[in-house]
Formats: C-alpha cells, sequence, structure tokens
C-alpha cells in the first residue's frame, strides 16, 4: 500500500538556504516565483515532514509509517534513507542538512531525548549536552559540521554551539530570558534562535565575538524568533502577536546593529 507523503514547509526558509548565486537572483520576494513539487510516494508510509534541505535539493525531515513508529529520513534525488536515530532509540527525527550531506538531528532514549549527527556511510553519533544535563536537540548544520541546538537539565534550557572537533559550548541567554534555543548556523560561525521566558520570546543573534544580542519585533509588542541565517548575515524568521504574525528579514547591512532592525516580508 503506498500513500502520499505529506509536507510542511516555509517557502521563505527555503529562499535563505539557496545557494548565494540563487538567492542573488531574486533579489526580492516579490520577484521570486515558486511551484511545489510532489517529492515521492513513500511506501507504507502515512505522513512526514520535511524540516531541511541544501542547495543540490536534498531534503531531512521525518516520517511515520505503518507500525514502524516516527522515523528521520534523508532524501537525494538518488534514494530514501530512513535513520533509526541513535542505539535503542524508537522515535528520530531529522532537522538539518548541509552540502555535504551530513545531517543532525535528534532520538530518544530511554531517559532522555538526544542530539545526534550522522554522514553517509556511518551511523548516527550522540553529540551530548552541557555538564550535568541529560538531554539535547539539534537543529541546524554549517558546511564545516559544527552544529547548533539546545541542551537541558535540571538548570533549564540553554541554546549550544557543537564545533567539529568535538567540544560543546552554552551560548547563554538573553538578560529576561529563561531559556534558549540555537536553531541555524552561517559558515561565519553566527548563531540564530530564541530565548525568552513565560511572558515573552525574542529572537536572538550569536557571535564569537558579540555573544548573544536580541534582534527586537516588528510591532513593538509580542514575540519574535529567528530561524534561518546565509553566510551574508541575512536572518528570516516571524514576529508578532497571536493572530498578526508576519514573517522578517534583517539586512546583512545591519549586522552589528541587532535592536530595531527587522523588516517585514511582503505580503502578495
Amino acid at each position: 500500500m503506498t500513500k502520499s507523503f505529506t509536507l510542511a514547509f516555509s517557502v521563505i526558509l527555503a529562499a535563505s538556504d539557496l545557494p548565494e548565486s540563487v538567492a542573488r537572483s531574486a533579489s526580492s520576494v516579490s520577484a521570486a516565483r515558486y511551484r511545489i513539487l510532489d517529492l515521492c510516494d513513500l511506501e507504507q508510509t502515512s505522513s512526514g515532514i520535511v524540516r531541511g534541505l541544501n542547495s543540490s535539493g536534498d531534503v531531512v525531515g521525518a516520517s511515520s509509517g505503518l507500525g514502524t513508529g516516527t522515523r528521520a529520513f534523508v532524501l537525494t534525488k538518488k534514494q530514501f534513507e530512513s535513520l533509526d536515530g541513535l542505539p535503542g532509540a524508537d522515535w528520530s527525527s531529522s532537522h538539518g542538512i548541509n552540502e555535504y550531506g551530513v545531517v543532525v538531528g535528534s532520538s530518544n532514549s530511554p531517559t532522555s531525548l538526544r542530539a545526534f549527527i550522522w554522514a553517509r556511510g556511518g551511523k548516527p553519533r550522540d553529540l551530548g549536552a552541557l555538564p550535568g544535563d541529560s538531554s539535547s536537540e539539534a537543529f541546524g548544520i554549517n558546511k564545516h559540521n559544527d552544529a547548533v541546538g539546545y541542551s537541558s537539565g535540571p538548570r533549564g534550557i540553554e541554546a549550544v554551539l557543537w564545533l567539529s572537533e568535538g567540544s560543546i559550548r552554552g551560548l547563554g541567554k538573553l538578560r529576561y530570558g529563561d531559556y534558549s534555543r540555537g536553531y541555524a548556523i552561517n559558515e561565519l560561525g553566527e548563531v540564530v534562535g530564541s530565548s525568552g521566558n513565560a511572558n515573552r520570546k525574542r529572537a536572538f543573534i550569536w557571535s564569537k565575538n558579540g555573544g548573544i544580542q536580541e534582534l527586537g519585533v516588528l510591532f513593538g509588542t509580542g514575540d519574535s524568533e529567528a530561524l534561518s541565517i546565509n553566510s551574508r548575515g541575512e536572518v528570516v524568521g516571524y514576529s508578532g502577536v497571536l493572530g498578526r504574525t508576519r514573517a522578517f528579514r534583517r539586512h546583512s547591512r545591519f549586522r552589528n546593529l541587532a535592536r530595531r532592525r527587522l523588516q517585514p516580508c511582503p505580503l502578495h
């Protein structure tokens, strides 16, 4: 029995991950044209969601099959490959893939959720967590195989950077934040994500020299999250309050001016 593969996607996020030569040719959202492609039908798959892609068109996400539970996958032009996750896991999801096909995601264990990294020909490897923490998830990866996500434990949830040489670094939280999560990293090592508390959530950008900085909101109130960043330092995400949320782009020329520089993406 074959059922269609159901996709969830964000056009603005997909556009931010295009090769720079393509991105330059589509200098504005209004000039870009998109069409939806049916990726494939997956045998005995009831549903699935795409969470990341690279400039080669390889996509990653999670699919839920009949009797198999939810599993991470990698879909290239040549093949579909399911990833079981770390040993003993019965749930996994892949969230990011770089230009070399290296994937990051997360899978469960008997006691916690753990971030993993995977390269073709190998097995998923546990990225670990901050000292004293038990859980982690990875959401983004750059071409250097540096990954970002979060680590959680008794001290709460904190955005982290996993460097390719094997170390892990906490990225901190905004001054009023009880938590932070990192969602994407560019080739320069700049990280974007969100940090906040029960009352507000704000987009941030982190760099080695500047640390964590708030990006603000579009309308002066409400929440914001930064979800992707390219090598020019352009950031995309969303901002607003429930029922009035808009996509935003932070232009690269404001790289050193974090606050009050969000621009709403035009609606057509």
